[in-house]
């Protein structure tokens, strides 16, 4: 194996930061690539990774049920509640 394709391979596993956080690969297609983008330059994110992220803070913030209402300490979502 040569060091470059060694490289390749390495930047495609998820990796853990330093802040416990993690790295996540997501296709689109290029249609949503261009809306995306196109939202980013009408202001309605700072680039294209921060629409994204916001997009997906809102889409959980939708759909998580306050664990507190289930008595538990756990974020549960709805599709787990019996």
């Amino acid at each position: 194996m040569n060091e470059k394709t060694n490289e390749n391979e390495e930047s495609e596993r998820p990796r853990t930061v330093k802040s416990g956080k993690k790295q996540i690969a997501v296709r689109f297609t290029m249609r949503e690539i261009e809306e995306i983008n196109s939202a980013v330059g009408r202001g309605y994110g700072l680039s294209p990774v921060d629409f994204v992220r916001t997009a997906t803070r809102e889409k959980l913030d939708k759909v998580r049920v306050p664990a507190a209402s289930l008595n538990t300490v756990q974020m549960v979502f709805p599709e787990e509640v019996v």
